[in-house]
């Protein structure tokens, strides 16, 4: 016997006839029966006891397997793995759709007029101008990636106990697009490779290649790359099974940071090519944001 099971789920109805057992004494009756079977020398291996509606209500009744018929119903093809707990996206979506209408019905509409005009006035754009700040910050980035690499090959493949899907998918594609809208582009400064290239090339043969890169960048290629590496990377992210797998994600994130690395030694970082994915995405948030509509396109950090 592989897989016995009950016929009637344990699960409650809305409004039970007064024939019908309470489910927790029809599961008790199953048990029974499952011990029944065992004392007779037969050992089954998967116990399976709930319907949807117990696979809801009644976590008891879980035992090895569930089999929800009805819930599914309307369940997409595609699943989506949660990084963060369950009821911090519900209050979240709660707030947001709470806090949008408020905007829109009670705020007055010469406040929306005056948005362009905002500016974030603290800016860590400034600070980071500065060579030295710039590179260490890079490098910073350089190391927490190589973690999160490391962690995402070696760690855990749960990407609820792995830090690297959580960064990639909220911190960084979420997180920075928010910050690039108040700050500036703080990418300039932040990408993992700008650090690591700045002290290979600071002085010896490598600074000739910085003064006077190997290869010249195709005007004709424009922002192309970019916009290639950008479908490529939606793609991994909607179509792709298992995007938040630790060990693919990686790998993904390896050869992205390896990608733009040889692309500064080959072109240099005035003419780096245009497949550099968080450079553009997040300069075009920079752009919209506040604080560059105020002071233009041309000003520091836009």
């Amino acid at each position: 016997m592989e897989r016995p099971r009950r016929r009637r789920a344990a699960a409650k109805p809305p409004m039970p006839p007064p024939s019908t057992r309470p489910p927790e004494e029809q599961l008790a009756r199953f048990l029974e029966a499952v011990d029944g079977v065992r004392s007779a020398g037969v050992s089954p291996r998967l116990l399976h006891a709930a319907n949807s509606g117990a696979t809801i209500l009644h976590p008891e009744s879980h035992l090895d397997l569930v089999r929800p018929g009805i819930a599914l119903a309307h369940v997409s093809g595609g699943a989506f793995i949660l990084l963060l707990p369950t009821h911090l996206y519900v209050a979240g979506g709660a707030i947001v759709v709470g806090a949008s209408f408020a905007l829109v019905t009670l705020a007055p509409t010469r406040l929306f007029a005056r948005l362009p005009a905002l500016s974030v006035r603290r800016t860590v754009v400034a600070f980071a101008g500065s060579g030295a700040a710039s590179t260490g910050a890079s490098l910073l980035s350089l190391a927490t990636i190589l973690f999160l690499v490391g962690a995402g090959h070696l760690g855990s493949r749960d990407p609820l106990a792995n830090p690297l899907p959580l960064f990639v998918w909220t911190v960084w594609w979420i997180g920075f697009t928010y910050l690039h809208a108040l700050f500036g582009n703080l990418w300039a400064h932040l990408n993992p490779w700008i650090g690591i290239y700045r002290l290979l090339t600071v002085s010896g043969r490598l600074r000739r290649r910085r003064e006077r890169p190997p290869l010249r960048y195709p005007a004709w290629a424009g922002h192309w790359p970019a916009v290639i590496a950008f479908l490529l990377f939606a793609w991994f992210e909607l179509v792709y099974p298992a995007p938040a797998d630790p060990a693919v994600l990686a790998t993904v994130v390896l050869t992205y940071v390896l990608a733009n690395f040889a692309g500064l030694l080959a072109f240099g970082d005035r003419c780096a090519p245009g497949g550099a994915i968080g450079r553009h995405l997040h300069l075009v948030s920079a752009r919209e944001g506040p604080r560059c509509r105020r002071a233009g396109a041309s000003a520091a950090g836009c």
